[in-house]
């Protein structure tokens, strides 16, 4: 699946359990008529998000 937008919320991670955390992203379509669409990331796949932590709202 691809989707197109903005990055609007990177959330912190969070540790669920002892073997389990998680993350969320957050992005917005720029369509007519925009979506706002949750990601959660969870494991290993939280360090994807790395690369996001500085990120700001436009």
């Amino acid at each position: 699946m691809e989707v197109l937008g903005k990055v609007k919320v990177v959330g912190a991670e969070q540790q669920v359990s002892a073997s389990f955390k998680k993350r969320v992203l957050v992005v917005t379509t720029e369509e007519q008529y925009p979506q706002f669409i949750s990601i959660t990331f969870v494991q290993d796949k939280c360090d994807l998000l790395s690369s996001y932590k500085n990120w700001r709202r436009s």
